[in-house]
């Protein structure tokens, strides 16, 4: 089938749909496409196959060619031998014309071949393909791409091209300073490939004016901006990001807290910065702190968690309760994966159960051991139920003496599914002494 999309936010939306087959082969079953070189025809690996587990020898290879009047510009000539990795012999300024071709297969082709051209150069010339960037006079091609980049007039794919030109010459360090004011370009899909470029590249200097970026109007952006922070990992941005996820926008907003988080395991120190969102009385910010802490086993984040817990002092006892379900949930660790790509569907089957333990097990238990004896309710209920989500049960005996002595509802709630769930058989006394009363 055919899907037209387009932006949405911070992400993609379906317009419209379009079934090539009206009646489809019951043996039909494509699994490779690839466009023809005049962008007229797609061909199609077929299976050719029901997928059923008999030793057959099948396959077909389709051809889906459009037979109306072609619209499309003509390719330069030397297009078809440079994608085939020939050599050829076009001049910097064709290749740079060629950015701007409605074309992607030509505009990525020609990048390609300035780069090309551009390392065999410098390595003809100086014997290292990078040394001439240390030079007061840029190459060529440098000055070239940069000057389109820059070029609001020019067609915004063509600029596209003309960064990823800049990068694969030397990751855009040459021409940083005209990269990195583009980051405020008036052009959204410009600012976008900026933002990603940087990221990619992991450019410390860029983190100011990407944080700017997570207040841009356009989602995408402010996506991407997420993102690159994330990628170059740096803590200085920990204080947007917290803000970011805030996002209306739920792409940008999962960037934001993804950023988190690979800030964290990048930088353990940023933890305690990070488990502070914990802290803020903003619902969203409290809830996409807790998913930018999920699933990551390291101390320093262990050590920042158990540090909210245990501070009795803190007012907010909202933080300190989300951190116990979260220290709950990283007790054990999934055991590593031990099945087979074909026939594994995991939703028929629930996850693994956590029961691996770690270097941290010992540290989370005691936490929450220490949590029972908390003056707040809510704490003391989080703890319990902490303790029987990470199957605690030594646990049990003492759950049931909280529980006869226990007058808050709720709390007696939580303790006898604490001890149900620990398969605890003493406890039918206590199951017993309820239906009595």
């Amino acid at each position: 089938l055919r899907v037209q999309v387009q932006r949405a936010g911070g992400t993609y939306q379906a317009v419209t749909r379009q079934d090539v087959f009206s009646a489809v082969p019951g043996d039909f079953r494509p699994v490779g496409i690839a466009l023809a070189p005049d962008g007229l025809s797609f061909y199609i690996c077929d299976w050719n196959h029901a997928d059923t587990k008999e030793k057959v020898e099948v396959g077909r290879l389709l051809k889906l060619t459009y037979t109306g009047r072609n619209h499309a510009k003509p390719k330069p000539v030397w297009y078809l031998a440079a994608a085939l990795g020939k050599e050829i012999s076009a001049t910097l300024t064709e290749l740079i014309e060629a950015l701007s071709h409605p074309a992607q297969s030509v505009r990525l082709t020609a990048q390609r071949q300035i780069v090309k051209q551009f390392h065999a150069r410098q390595i003809a010339g100086r014997g290292d393909g990078l040394s001439a960037l240390v030079t007061t006079k840029l190459p060529e091609e440098v000055r070239r791409c940069t000057r389109l980049l820059v070029d609001s007039a020019a067609a915004p794919h063509a600029r596209w091209h003309a960064l990823w030109t800049l990068d694969g010459m030397d990751g855009g360090v040459a021409a940083r300073s005209a990269i990195l004011p583009a980051c405020e370009d008036p052009e959204p899909s410009v600012r976008r490939q900026i933002i990603r470029q940087l990221g990619t590249r992991r450019a410390k200097e860029a983190a100011r004016l990407l944080a700017q970026a997570l207040k841009d109007a356009d989602a995408s952006v402010r996506f991407q901006a997420a993102t690159a922070l994330g990628r170059i990992g740096d803590s200085s941005a920990v204080v947007p990001l917290l803000a970011a996820i805030e996002d209306k926008d739920e792409f940008s907003r999962y960037a934001a807290f993804t950023a988190l988080n690979r800030i964290g395991r990048n930088d353990s120190s940023a933890w305690p910065a990070i488990v502070r969102g914990l802290d803020s009385d903003r619902p969203a910010i409290r809830e996409g702190t807790g998913f930018a802490l999920r699933e990551t086993y390291q101390e320093p984040l262990v050590a920042a968690l158990a540090g909210v817990v245990r501070n009795a002092a803190k007012p907010a006892t909202a933080a300190r309760t989300d951190a116990i379900r979260l220290l709950a949930a990283l007790h054990s660790q999934t055991p590593a994966w031990k099945g087979e790509w074909w026939a594994y569907h995991p939703v028929n089957a629930p996850p693994p159960a956590k029961n691996v333990k770690w270097a941290c097990t010992a540290t989370i238990a005691a936490v929450l051991r220490e949590a029972l004896n908390d003056s707040s309710t809510a704490v003391r209920r989080a703890a319990v139920e902490g303790l029987s989500a990470a199957h605690e049960s030594s646990e049990a005996p003492r759950l049931r003496e909280l529980f006869r002595r226990e007058e808050d509802l709720e709390m007696r709630r939580a303790l006898l599914l604490a001890v149900a769930a620990f398969n605890d058989g003493e406890a039918k006394n206590l199951v017993a002494s309820v239906f009595a009363a």
